[in-house]
């Protein structure tokens, strides 16, 4: 009888652990490069799908705010001007007003659909944007200090003027006089900023009064209205031209309406495109690197790195905005042929190389109140 004898060749050599080692780390290697260059991928696409969302919600604001300036502000005057003085110009450029080069732009206009006073600031129970238009009578003498209106002011809402306590950018006002009013013609042609003296409920034909020489200290939120005006706080408001206003002319809370568009960086370090609206700069775009402005007048001329002048600004027809948005982390790509750098843009030159993405929005917009007479 034979007996077979077998030898036990199971399992596996030393050699063929080691190539599958090898094969299963080249295996794996390849699997983290994938995962890695898709993350790497996926946070890209993420950050700029926000600096395109960034860039659009800074157009939309400044869009609009840019079309608007103008809007019931063409021909407004402080209470200090005379006849022929320049009007408070509804739109400034500050060039190179930021640390790194970037533009600040100033917009004037009257929205009566806004809430140009903010939020409500206690002990205030409305905001003073809330009171009610009044109507100027015009039957009293040019000189006069005391202005009769239409409106009986002992009948709600117009009572509010005398009864109750508003406030507008975080500046409080109680009932009655001091408060800063704009008085407007019929056909808003023409409007001056005045200040309060008196209102009162005579039981028939009611008052509204704009005494002279009115103090700076005299005046709630003075340093706003002063500054907007571009008044020194030495002077006095002269004030005593409401009677030179015809008859139909509206008397309206005065909201100082500017909006002022400005880049700056917070505490973290963090650069955004804000808008100031009179109670303190509001985020309104995130990682925004850059904003430039150019302007074109109306025979032509393009200006784009300087400030514009007085006579100017009436002129201007196009304002071509630039808003820069920048990725919040730097990237490299896995071939190493990326560096990325902030472009230049209008007067405002390249930046060095930083690895970071960008998008760049740039949008025409023209004004729609200048240039209608």
């Amino acid at each position: 009888m034979n007996i077979s004898q077998q030898s036990n060749n199971r399992g596996f050599t030393l050699i063929e652990l080691l190539v599958v080692l090898v094969m299963s780390s080249i295996l794996l290697t390849g699997i983290m490069k994938v995962f890695s260059q898709s993350q790497a991928t996926y946070n890209v696409q993420e950050e700029v799908a926000a600096m395109q969302q960034n860039v659009r919600t800074a157009k939309m604001f400044l869009e609009r705010d840019i079309r608007m300036a103008g809007s019931g502000a063409m021909n407004l005057h402080g209470p200090n001007d005379d006849v022929g003085d320049t009007p408070i110009l509804p739109l400034w450029f500050d060039n190179n007003d930021g640390a790194t080069g970037t533009d600040r732009l100033t917009i004037i206009y009257e929205n009566p659909d806004g809430k140009p006073c903010g939020t409500l600031t206690a002990p205030a129970t409305m905001l003073c944007s809330d009171l009610p238009p009044l109507t100027l009578k015009g039957d009293m003498p040019p000189t006069s200090t005391v202005a009769n209106i239409f409106e009986e002011l002992a009948d709600d809402p117009y009572n509010f003027w005398l009864t109750k306590t508003c406030s507008c950018n975080g500046t409080t006002y109680g009932p009655g006089q001091n408060k800063p009013f704009l008085v407007s013609t019929p056909d808003k042609s023409q409007s001056t900023i005045l200040i309060a003296t008196g209102i009162t409920d005579t039981g028939g034909t009611d008052t509204f009064s704009n005494g002279p020489n009115v103090n700076y200290t005299q005046i709630p939120g003075a340093a706003a209205l002063y500054e907007f005006i571009d008044e020194i706080p030495a002077n006095k408001i002269e004030n005593k031209i409401l009677n030179q206003f015809p008859s139909g002319s509206t008397i309206s809370f005065f909201s100082s309406p500017k909006r002022i568009y400005y880049v700056a960086a917070d505490a973290n370090g963090i650069t955004a495109l804000y808008r100031d609206t009179g109670d303190g700069g509001e985020v309104i775009a995130e990682h925004i690197e850059d904003f430039q402005c150019s302007f074109e007048l109306d025979d032509g001329t393009l200006i784009n790195n300087r400030d514009l002048t007085a006579a100017e600004i009436p002129e201007v027809r196009l304002v071509t905005i630039n808003v820069l948005a920048r990725s919040a982390h730097p990237h490299r790509n896995s071939y190493g042929n990326f560096n990325g750098r902030r472009m230049a843009l209008e007067d405002n030159g390249a930046g060095p190389a930083d690895n970071y993405r960008r998008r760049l929005l740039t949008v025409t917009v023209k004004i729609r109140n200048f240039g209608l007479n």
